[in-house]
């Protein structure tokens, strides 16, 4: 049996409730046809009315889907997407206002969409529900480490974001592998990060990068080394990519670190920041988004320990 047979049924049928009657779109760049086809031939066999749409770049590096393409979806009752780029959901707006429920895989090979199935993920998403909650009702969030992470930062407007792994219903989305609770920030994190990697590295940071946040902006960055290439990246998007636009948890103890950057930020327990373009920029972009991940961290909410030393233990 074809290895991605497995994962292909999990995604369709427990993530996205495929049922005979639904009209089922799958459009792939070419670099994910191996996937893109496993997944219909999954499709076709409950679906009749499942089609795959493959599309290649106009140019070199240019990975964007044509507007065809994205409009296509608009008749779906299940979409999939497959894509060697990152891309905002809010592109797949007009689909999930017509009902369209929604599963996005970002720079997936074949090995990796095998681990983001690998999970349980009914748990995933109940664990990613569970914090988001704690998170929109809380007021003030203690973030601190064993290599010196210290962080205050003022939740009491903020809404909890479940990443959870299922799209069930009408205009849901979710992208994998999934496993994550988040809060997106708004100038309210102030104090000292230690990175103790980066999202989509291989190995550890030789020399951990100390942040200094101020007003919701990197002030300042000490480390030598790999640091470097952190600042450069960072220049890279002007006075923005100071911001940090997001702080997530991950909840997800399917998935390790070094494999790809999806995976690093939702491996359970530890935590990243994103900085860098933020949501809404442009939509598309063969440039991910900067993401520095503390490992073990303890954090808590309202004096209440809700990841301790990288265990989640509500």
């Amino acid at each position: 049996m074809d290895p991605l047979q497995r994962p292909a049924r999990k995604l369709l049928r427990q993530c996205l409730a495929l049922q005979p009657a639904n009209r089922v779109t799958i459009v792939a760049h070419e670099s994910q046809a191996e996937t893109a086809n496993a997944i219909w031939q999954v499709a076709k066999k409950t679906a009749v009315n499942s089609v795959l749409v493959s599309y290649r770049a106009r140019r070199a590096r240019d990975f964007t889907m044509p507007p065809g393409v994205t409009n296509c979806l608009t008749c779906s009752d299940i979409a999939v997407v497959l894509t060697p780029v990152f891309l905002e959901e809010c592109l797949f707006d007009p689909a999930r206002q017509h009902g369209a429920r929604v599963a996005i895989l970002q720079y997936s090979t074949p090995r990796q969409f095998i681990r983001a199935l690998a999970n349980d993920l009914v748990a995933v998403s109940n664990k990613s529900q569970k914090l988001a909650d704690i998170l929109s009702i809380g007021k003030c969030m203690q973030l601190a480490s064993p290599s010196g992470t210290n962080t205050r930062v003022d939740i009491t407007k903020t809404r909890g974001i479940a990443h959870a792994a299922l799209a069930r219903n009408p205009g849901e989305i979710t992208s994998l592998p999934a496993g994550e609770a988040s809060i997106l920030m708004d100038g309210n994190i102030e104090g000292r990060v230690i990175l103790d990697r980066l999202a989509g590295g291989k190995k550890k940071l030789a020399q951990p990068a100390t942040l200094k946040l101020d007003a919701g902006e990197v002030a300042q960055i000490r480390g030598q080394g790999e640091i470097e290439i952190l600042r450069k990246e960072i220049r890279k998007f002007g006075r923005p990519g100071r911001k940090i636009y997001e702080l997530g948890i991950g909840t997800n103890d399917k998935v390790t670190f070094g494999k790809s950057a999806q995976e690093d930020e939702k491996v359970s327990g530890a935590v990243h920041l994103s900085f860098g373009q933020g949501p809404g920029g442009r939509g598309a972009s063969d440039r991910p988004r900067i993401k520095g991940i503390v490992t073990q961290p303890t954090v808590s909410i309202d004096g209440r320990v809700i990841v301790d030393q990288g265990e989640i233990v509500i």
